[in-house]
């Protein structure tokens, strides 16, 4: 089976593409610059790089397609197109993208509660009927569910991605994802081997980040573990 899947570099769509290659998927990757450039540009890139180095993805497919602020929203709706029409120069009929916030292009008009109903609506219009779009919502499946759903041999790869909100050469360690992705990292295995400029534990929010972490999981680690 293959799959083009949208990776960004990010922690979403790294995780999304290796579950999809545990469950014996062909990854051919598909890395859109829409900003402009910058040090978010570059990081992103190497990011995406790296991993498809680490995980024998197939080379990366990069493409430049600026994308304008005002469009920002709907942004994925642009990217789906974009990988649907590559997946059909390769004759593939699986596309994937993992998202890590809400924006308005995931949900249907008439919204609910059933997450398969509303997340395909918008992005499926944009591939082709016979083109099926794999979704992973991040505000469902949880950064914790995802370390915890990862086979430990692929987490290796989730430290080269980057998460942080701020984009210098190194993740920041303060902002809020630095905070909760170490969290979920040293709450389900223990260790985190993310390179930081600060150490998030030593921020206010860590202690808060860590506990509920560990309430999710039912663990008993200590922070003298991380």
């Amino acid at each position: 089976m293959r799959i083009v899947q949208l990776l960004s570099g990010g922690f979403d769509s790294v995780g999304q593409a290796l579950l999809l290659q545990a469950a014996g998927f062909t990854i051919y990757p598909m890395h859109v610059q829409f900003r402009i450039g910058g040090g978010h540009v570059v990081k992103e890139k190497k990011a995406a790089q790296a991993v498809t180095d680490m995980c024998g993805f197939e080379p990366v497919h990069h493409v430049y397609h600026r994308i304008p602020l005002r469009e920002y929203a709907t942004r994925n709706r642009t990217m789906m197109r974009l990988a649907g029409e590559y997946a059909d120069t390769l004759e593939i009929r699986d596309v994937a993208i993992g998202v890590s916030c809400m924006p308005e292009d995931i949900y249907t008009a008439e919204g609910g509660d059933n997450a398969e109903d509303n997340s395909l609506g918008p992005l499926q219009l944009q591939v082709p009927a016979h083109i099926h779009v794999h979704v992973l919502q991040m505000e469902r499946a949880s950064l914790l569910q995802l370390v915890g759903a990862l086979p430990i041999v692929a987490l290796r790869a989730m430290f080269k991605t980057t998460s942080c909100q701020y984009w210098g050469k190194v993740d920041c360690g303060q902002c809020h994802s630095c905070i909760k992705r170490h969290a979920a990292f040293i709450a389900v295995i223990g260790y985190d081997y993310t390179e930081y400029v600060n150490d998030p534990k030593l921020t206010a929010r860590w202690t808060t980040n860590f506990e509920r972490q560990l309430r999710a999981i039912g663990g008993n680690k200590s922070e003298d573990e991380g």
